[in-house]
């Protein structure tokens, strides 16, 4: 079956949510369209030394993510949940403009977080068509990235990105809702 958009798909969202579509609105802002990208390889001929720095920023207001909070939760019309979220990463190799990013929200499942219930997680690639220089030539960003969720973060948890380049340098950031 065939998934429709805009003023046709509204008319029959209905009929087909019963039919079994799972077309997901949220991926039309998606800088991947909420797929994964195409892999790549470190390289060697890689001349970047100083470290990646990496800042999440709510797409919606550009802000980095508030303190002890989760990142604005969006609902959709089919009710879907996610966030959007915007990554900057600071230190880029220009010749080698590649990262792979991966993103994990998870949620306590008890008061002592002795156990964790994962809402949502993510791998991507992109390379230069999706990422955006941003002030010097080794800054970039890569402009709204859905995490789909499984349910409504309500607690507490984290939200955990880890951000490898084609040079082999990593940068982690975890940030944490204490509910």
């Amino acid at each position: 079956m065939l998934c429709l958009r805009g003023w046709a798909g509204s008319i029959l969202a209905s009929t087909w949510l019963v039919a079994g579509c799972s077309y997901d609105y949220s991926c039309d802002d998606d800088v991947l369209a909420c797929e994964q990208g195409e892999a790549f390889e470190i390289v060697d001929d890689c001349d970047a030394d100083e470290p990646l720095i990496l800042t999440v920023l709510e797409t919606d207001t550009m802000e980095p993510l508030g303190d002890d909070r989760w990142p604005v939760i969006h609902h959709g019309a089919q009710g879907g949940i996610h966030f959007d979220l915007t990554m900057e990463v600071e230190g880029l190799d220009p010749a080698h403009e590649q990262i792979q990013l991966t993103m994990d929200a998870i949620e306590c499942a008890r008061t002592d977080c002795s156990d964790e219930v994962t809402l949502g997680e993510r791998l991507l690639y992109a390379g230069e068509e999706q990422l955006e220089e941003e002030g010097d030539d080794d800054d970039v960003r890569l402009p709204s990235v859905v995490l789909l969720l499984e349910d409504d973060p309500s607690g507490r948890g984290e939200l955990r990105v880890d951000v490898l380049d084609a040079c082999g340098r990593e940068a982690s950031l975890v940030h944490r809702v204490s509910g």
